[in-house]
């Protein structure tokens, strides 16, 4: 019962501590969001790097394809959403702009973060990327292990409010040395949207409770 309760209250000290930065305003897609996404660049882009399919996977989207590179071993492809909803080797107008999307400003957010699992057999790096005013940025090259998630974050506090009420394309990017020793090129990449503060205090305050129902419980 002791080792219960400790892993409990572990649980519930580490939410908080997640809430210590909640004075932060993130940005996060929906599931919505996240199912308007597409291809908007490869590279290298003639080596056969696509997104083959996207699909509905418990609260996010799973994205899959293939990258392949070229001489260099390095490839990667980009999935978002751009102002002229222009795919990849595609025409405007094809897909969704970003503005359609609800993607078009990032005003009053102090960054842009998204949940992502490597769903495949080898790992993958990932970053998030965004152009606001005309000025890319992107995150951290974060890499993946295989099976294994983590949240990205792009931090937008040293970006102009007038640039980012200019969102012209947001989304994430998906790179690798390819092929990678003894593994294949396919990607199956989940990515969901990162929990709000509410949530995790919610998590928190319910841990709590049940923290205390044990305790009563074993007084009786």
């Amino acid at each position: 019962m002791r080792k219960v309760i400790f892993v409990l209250t572990a649980m519930v000290f580490g939410s908080f501590l997640m809430l210590g930065n909640a004075n932060a305003v993130t940005f996060t897609m929906s599931q919505t969001q996240l199912l308007g996404l597409y291809e908007t660049d490869e590279s290298p882009a003639s080596a056969g790097t696509s997104l083959a399919f996207i699909l509905p996977a418990l609260g996010g989207v799973q994205y899959s394809g293939q990258i392949l590179s070229d001489s260099s071993g390095v490839g990667d492809i980009l999935i978002g959403a751009n102002s002229t909803g222009t795919p990849f080797g595609g025409s405007a107008g094809d897909e969704a702009t970003n503005s359609a999307l609800g993607l078009g400003s990032l005003v009053g957010f102090d960054d842009y973060q998204l949940a992502i699992t490597n769903n495949n057999e080898n790992p993958w790096s990932y970053y998030l990327y965004l152009v606001a005013g005309g000025t890319g940025y992107t995150s951290t090259l974060t890499e993946i292990a295989a099976g294994s998630s983590s949240s990205l974050s792009l931090d937008l506090t040293g970006i102009s409010a007038l640039d980012l009420a200019d969102i012209t394309d947001i989304g994430f990017a998906i790179s690798g040395d390819v092929p990678i020793a003894g593994y294949d090129h396919i990607f199956e990449t989940i990515v969901k949207p990162v929990p709000e503060p509410a949530s995790l205090l919610l998590l928190g305050s319910g841990l709590i409770g049940l923290a205390g129902l044990r305790r009563r419980k074993r007084r009786v």
